[in-house]
Parts: structure tokens; sequence; C-alpha cells
């Protein structure tokens, strides 16, 4: 079985944890394992499978990286996570149809877009992202007053995308809990905790990440996303506890870091389900 695993020009041999899985893989018989940097001259169709993983420069690239899902679709290889589920969840839209059709909490939040943009939503304490963005980048924390004029200066300034102003969660500085699984498995999970003067918990803006004991109440609500999750090959579900309720940060479906490394038996539930997904090609 000759399987690639996606991975973007800045890891071309794969980010760190990835390579904990790749190596692996590696280590089965009835595996060959290639690492392929998405944006590269390459032929689907020499290979039974292509697992995306860390292809973490795609939002900056997107019209080719949804050349791409279409290039996979029409070698009619088998994609993990599938096509589909990936333009699913390109953009934080997603989070909408979550909260309507799963009974899941989110953070309020609006859609930002245009020069004429206006601002309804009544929170006084507001985060401003992109839709379509990863790791933090242009995610500011703002006073309702300053959200719009920081829109238009980026507007103005050439940054056309969709913006959502979400709603300031305080229970952010407690950690936000992350929730690996692999298809209907539970795999494990951590919670990433923001440095004392920051609300982004990423570890390049002092962040820290730590193995984490998943409370009934948390896994009560992971099990609400089963319909989505359940049939995949991975998913990681980010959560923060607010006054004691979980709000849905993220549903990440085909390049969150998946923490291998703080949980020595998750590579062999990643194979369990991988060989699963495989034997129905």
């Amino acid at each position: 079985m000759r399987i690639g695993l996606l991975t973007s020009s800045e890891h071309p041999e794969l980010a760190p944890d990835d390579k904990l899985i790749y190596q692996f893989l590696a280590t089965q018989k009835n595996f060959s394992v290639i690492p392929i940097i998405w944006n590269s001259e390459f032929s689907p169709k020499k290979f039974d499978a292509l697992i995306m993983r860390s292809v973490w420069d795609y939002q900056t690239n997107i019209d080719n990286f949804l050349l791409l899902m279409e290039k996979i679709e029409k070698a009619k290889v088998c994609c993990l996570n599938p096509v589909d589920t990936i333009r699913g969840n390109i953009d934080k839209m997603y989070l909408f149809d979550l909260e309507n059709e799963n009974n899941i909490s989110i953070p309020a939040t609006q859609i930002i877009s245009g020069p004429k943009a206006r601002l309804n939503i009544q929170c006084q304490d507001l985060v401003l992202k992109p839709a379509l963005s990863a790791s933090g980048k242009n995610t500011f924390r703002l006073a309702r007053e300053k959200v719009l004029e920081k829109f238009i200066e980026l507007h103005t300034g050439g940054d056309r995308r969709v913006y959502l102003a979400q709603e300031f969660i305080p229970g952010i500085a407690n950690g936000e809990i992350s929730i690996v699984k692999f298809g209907p498995y539970f795999s494990h999970s951590v919670i990433k905790r923001p440095s004392a003067d920051e609300f982004k918990v990423q570890t390049k803006y002092g962040g820290t990440v730590e193995l984490f004991d998943v409370p009934k109440e948390l896994h009560n609500e992971v099990e609400k996303l089963s319909p989505v999750t359940d049939p995949l090959l991975y998913s990681r579900s980010d959560w923060v506890l607010h006054q004691g309720q979980y709000y849905l940060m993220e549903l990440e479906l085909f390049e969150p870091e998946l923490f291998f490394r703080f949980s020595p038996n998750s590579k062999e539930l990643f194979l369990k389900r991988l060989s699963e997904l495989i034997k129905t090609v």
C-alpha cells in the first residue's frame, strides 16, 4: 500500500509531530509511506491513498489548494480525510452549521465583509479573525468600538477576506482543550494554555501544552459531533469552558496538529482506523 503524507514546503520532511506517525507507519510491512509537498508536481494516481497532514500554508495559496482537491477527485484516489470534508472545513463558516444542526454552543459570532460592513453583535469584548486562517494569524482582541476600524484598516490595506467578529470567551485564560479522535475512537486530549499577557494559545505566542483528562460533561458535548467525525480518519475539536458551558472554538478536519507525542498509544489507534478505511476503498 503506497501512501502519501501531504505536507507543506515549510516542513518538507514533515512537521515534528507527524514524523512520529510517519516513522511508525514505515515499520508496518504493508505500507510504503512518502512525504509529499502538497503544491509540488506529483501524480495522485501513483498512490493508493493520500493523507492530508501539515499543509499549513494552504490559506495563502487557496486557489491552488482547491485545484489540488479537484485533481485528487479526478484521479479517484482515496483521500483522508475526504475531499468534500476538507472543502467544508476550509473556513470557519462551518461553525454556524454545527451550532444549528448538532446543537453545539459556539461563541456569539458575526460575519463581516466588504467596505460597507456593519457591526450588529452586541458583545463588548470581541475577537476579530479571518474566516479562512490558521495559527492565530491576523487575529485581534478588540473592544467593540474598535472592531470596524480595524477591519476597514485591513480591507483598505488589501486584505479582502471575510472576517468573523466573535465574542471573547474569558475562559480561554484557563486553557483550550483539544480532543483527538480517530474515527469513532477517542484517543487523547491536551490542554493548551496561553501566556499571562496573551489570549492566543499557540506555542509561538508563548502558550504551553500538556496532557489533559476530559471530564464527562465535555465527552457528552464531543459526542454531538460524532455524525460528522466518526466516518473520518481523524478529527480534533477545540473547546473552552466558561461559566459552566463548553464552547466549541474549532473543529479541525484536515490539517490539525494531533499531539501524537503526548500519547504513546495514539499511533496504534491511528493505524487501526487507517486500516479500517483502506479496506473499504
